[in-house]
């Protein structure tokens, strides 16, 4: 792909789907890649022998070989997280690996992608939310990473490198499982069990399919827009009574749709405005909700070997 065929790039964290396929990508259009990890985990070692692997524990003793990328992605936590899964040791990890990586662009000039989440944004001002929207999140993992934002930003304030910080929106498609809607209720009906709704159902999402976030991410290393910040998200807007309904009609034979009291992730509405990211960078979805229902199914349906 143009402009990354030679470019050496750091990216942490490849222990979830979304960095190591973003690592994947990037090493066969032929950037030079090495990954930090924070935890050896079974997927980290199905391919970190193809790369250059730094612990985030050892980045001192690896500065000089770390220190050589040009671009430093932290992909850290993509998905949104609800605050039973919060907890001080998510918090403690998550910006103390920021603040070392951070470091790393600091005395190097890399230019640096902070991967945050609409999730900063709380309960709706207006919608669709673009990137003036206030940022009041009512998540402890919006305030997570909403905090890394401020690091970023005060880290190349002071040092003066480059940065971008994507708030993507709800990701979704193979190699999630157990967090956000399409994965949880695609699970439950090919398991024949009922579809939970909290809520009314009728919060709207704008999910985006994990393609669509790996392809957006690659073009702002490859473009590089200086100090900004992107939504990026897909272009349906869809409540969840709807989405649970489309599941039900085309991947569960005998179960239902049930609804619960509602939490706090429930009250937001997602609707995700991403026409900055297609001025900036050129970003449109490729993949449509129906298509990566399809395909999310099909890829959980051989997780769980039905």
């Amino acid at each position: 792909m143009k402009g990354l065929l030679g470019r050496k790039i750091l990216v942490s964290c490849c222990e979830n789907a979304f960095g190591g396929h973003i690592a994947l990508r990037l090493a066969n259009v032929g950037a030079e890649v090495s990954i930090i990890y924070s935890v050896k985990s079974g997927q980290l070692k199905s391919f970190s022998s193809d790369f250059c692997a730094i612990s985030v524990d050892d980045l001192q003793s690896s500065l000089r070989l770390a220190g050589e990328a040009d671009t430093i992605l932290f992909l850290n936590d993509p998905i949104t997280k609800p605050n039973k899964q919060i907890g001080r040791t998510f918090i403690n990890n998550h910006l103390s690996a920021l603040v070392k990586i951070l470091r790393l662009a600091a005395r190097y000039g890399s230019y640096f992608i902070y991967a945050s989440s609409a999730s900063v944004y709380g309960k709706h001002r207006y919608l669709p939310i673009d990137e003036e929207h206030p940022v009041e999140p009512i998540l402890q993992y919006g305030a997570v990473k909403l905090a890394g934002e401020h690091f970023c930003r005060v880290a190349a304030l002071e040092r003066g490198f480059f940065y971008s910080i994507i708030r993507y929106g709800d990701i979704y498609g193979p190699g999630i499982r157990g967090l956000g809607e399409p994965a949880v209720y695609l699970e439950r009906a090919i398991k024949n069990k009922p579809i939970i709704i909290r809520g009314s159902g009728e919060q709207v999402r704008s999910f985006v399919y994990i393609e669509d976030a790996i392809n957006s991410t690659i073009e702002m290393i490859r473009n590089k827009p200086s100090n900004q910040i992107i939504n990026i998200a897909g272009n349906e807007y869809i409540s969840l009574w709807h989405l649970a309904n489309i599941i039900k009609q085309n991947y569960s034979t005998k179960g239902c749709i049930k609804t619960a009291n509602n939490v706090l992730l429930d009250e937001m509405e997602c609707c995700i405005n991403s026409t900055k990211a297609r001025d900036l960078i050129g970003f449109y979805p490729d993949v449509d909700l129906a298509t990566g229902l399809y395909n999310t199914y099909n890829w959980i349906s051989t997780e769980i070997n039905v």
